[in-house]
């Protein structure tokens, strides 16, 4: 099957009151209270009023960072009467740490803040980089947590940590410039304009501050200066890390082809060794692919001896979805199946930063249910049902029941297999859940008469079944409700027309921020077609899909019409060419949705998409339900 479909995170890389340790929490404490890296730390943890509150097993995440994070970790909590308790050490290199605790499936960051613990120096005083790390994380990695970005919280930080510690400036100073544009745009640039002449004064002509001025200049849209330095530095430093970059960036953005083409072998020539050569020269196999030269696929892909079995997975999901010689899709599937234990070895070497390692372990486990899936489905449709039975159940442990069509598969199979009882018992948990697809019941259904003998009474069974669903869906609502005002803006439709938040108050609006490149956005829209079409002639629901992150497209109108004409979607489309809405929303992936009531308040916010789209269907009707 294709990969799991989630949100896409946006990370960035490239570019007052005074905050204390305190322990703001009435949830958590920690001894001693001014920690030094390296030193023992006793953590003492309440759940009380969050999600884990009745969970009988917890542990904690530890993300220590310095100039930004360097690592995770986790470690089981001890309970003792309402609490749970923990120690650990930081590295030595560490300025601070950030806590989060989960019970393995939700998870308890203390709204959107975590819990930090900044260390001190043996002077008594906060140790370099343990705010302006930590500042980072308001703003970059804690995304990576699937937390809103707060730049106010970051701009703070940022301020205390040059206070105390003015060597960091320019260690931090494109980051704090970011924060400080969220919060006044206006002062931000006034500042950074009298940093960029304090540094055009102070900063020598070695390769690195040229580099950090360069990029000053390019923050600031300064491309006259930019251009200079880019000059001077490719004199100076031909064959340095920052012509590297420079060149690569000069080769990426080239549109035309056969120029772009010679530019990447130049480039390939004067930096051999160089990371950047593999976003260059890509993988042609998902051209073939898209041709339907499925055998030259193979065959390229044989070939190349960096394949993963992502690139097998998508040969034969390919041909399967277009029903085209499956005794060599089943052959391609298998190649990538083989390469699964490999690659998981490979991949915990890989860990990043962002996950601690019985997370990453885990992750790079379930990520590989994707080509057994494929597998799986292949030998289905071959007949093959014995084998794809082992397959398929392989495939739904590994995802944890978490993709409908995986599910789909799996209850197929079950029942192919005269495993009726399992389908049954399986497929009643998926449709009571609300996670059940009209596939599902059919399945169902079916399994219904082969131990009945006949389909009399099902009906009133699917319905106990869908009432079920109904119930715990509405209870899970309830618990996701939020209050918030939502941010008002105007904006052009594709046909020109403004159209105003303040100016729908009175009614329901559904806000769904998507963009042309995003796969679980564009995987999302057949599901959003449906709930459009359910409340066409409902005056009181209004939807708005707001194009935005269109960030490499040169005629964004047409782009965005070009791909809503062509797949014949029926959306309210709004173009938010400059990126300002979602940025005042605090988004921080797509597909996100907003729900807003009629007050003009948000009421419901969901992000990603889990490829059920009836399930979809069903979430935003409760959602507006409620809100009537």
């Amino acid at each position: 099957m294709k990969k799991i479909l989630s949100s896409v995170t946006i990370l960035i890389f490239f570019f007052c009151t005074t905050l204390s340790n305190a322990q703001t929490s009435k949830n958590f404490s920690f001894k001693p209270e001014k920690p030094k890296a390296g030193e023992k730390i006793i953590v003492t943890y309440n759940p009380e009023g969050s999600k884990l509150l009745t969970s009988t097993k917890i542990s904690m995440l530890i993300h220590a960072y310095g100039k930004f994070i360097n690592y995770s970790d986790e470690i089981n909590l001890q309970k003792e009467g309402k609490t749970w308790k923990g120690e650990f050490a930081a590295a030595d290199t560490c300025a601070g740490v950030v806590l989060r605790f989960t019970d393995g499936t939700e998870y308890d960051n203390n709204g959107s803040k975590c819990f930090p613990i900044r260390f001190y120096g043996k002077d008594g005083k906060l140790a370099k980089y343990a705010s302006g790390g930590l500042a980072t994380g308001y703003i970059n990695w804690f995304s990576a947590f699937e937390l809103d970005p707060d730049p106010e919280t970051a701009l703070k930080l940022f301020r205390e940590e040059f206070e105390s510690n003015p060597s960091t400036r320019k260690d931090f100073l494109m980051l704090f410039n970011y924060a400080y544009t969220k919060v006044d745009k206006e002062k931000a640039a006034e500042f950074m304009k009298k940093e960029i002449e304090n540094y055009e004064k102070t900063l020598s002509q070695s390769e690195e501050d040229l580099g950090f001025l360069m990029q000053l200049y390019i923050n600031q849209k300064m491309k006259e200066k930019a251009d200079k330095t880019k000059e001077l530095i490719l004199e100076k430093y031909p064959a340095g890390k920052q012509a590297e970059m420079i060149k690569f960036q000069e080769v990426y953005g080239t549109k035309d082809a056969v120029k772009k083409s010679e530019l990447a072998n130049k480039f390939k020539e004067q930096f051999p060794n160089s990371q950047y050569i593999t976003y260059l020269f890509p993988d042609p196999t998902q051209a073939l692919i898209q041709a339907g030269k499925y055998e030259e696929a193979y065959e390229a892909i044989k070939k190349n001896p960096k394949a993963a079995s992502g690139l097998y997975n998508n040969l034969a999901w390919a041909m399967y979805e277009k029903n085209v010689n499956l005794p060599l899709a089943k052959e391609v599937a298998s190649k990538g199946i083989g390469l699964v234990d490999t690659e998981a070895q490979t991949t915990s070497a890989k860990r990043p930063p962002y996950y601690s390692e019985s997370q990453w372990k885990k992750l790079a486990q379930s990520s590989n249910y994707a080509i057994i899936d494929t597998y799986g489905a292949i030998l289905l449709k071959l007949g093959e049902k014995e084998e794809a039975l082992k397959y398929m159940t392989k495939a739904y442990d590994l995802d944890g029941g978490k993709s409908a069509d995986v599910n789909e598969r799996y209850a197929q199979a079950l029942l192919l297999n005269g495993k009726f009882e399992e389908a049954s018992k399986d497929l009643e948990k998926f449709i009571s859940s609300g996670k059940g697809t009209t596939s599902m019941k059919e399945i169902l259904k079916q399994t219904y008469v082969k131990t009945k003998g006949s389909d009399s009474g099902f009906d009133n069974y699917l319905s106990a079944l869908e009432s079920d669903a109904k119930k715990s869906a509405l209870d899970e609502m309830k618990k996701k409700m939020i209050n918030e005002p939502a941010p008002k803006f105007t904006l052009v439709d594709l046909d020109g027309k403004k159209v105003s938040l303040e100016e729908l108050k009175g009614k329901t609006v559904i806000i769904d921020f998507w963009a042309t490149w995003c796969g679980p956005c564009k995987a999302s829209f057949p599901g959003m077609q449906k709930t459009v079409e359910k409340f066409a002639n409902d005056p009181n629901v209004k939807f708005l899909f707001i194009n935005t992150w269109e960030n490499n497209v040169d005629d964004k109108k047409k782009n965005a019409e070009d791909f809503i004409k062509q797949n014949k979607y029926t959306f309210h489309v709004l173009l938010d060419n400059d990126n300002k809405v979602i940025e005042s929303y605090k988004v921080s992936g797509i597909p996100t949705k907003f729900i807003i009531d009629k007050d003009g308040n948000i009421r419901f916010k969901s992000v990603g998409f889990d490829g059920n789209a009836d399930g979809l269907v069903e979430e935003l009707s409760t959602m507006i339900a409620m809100l009537k």
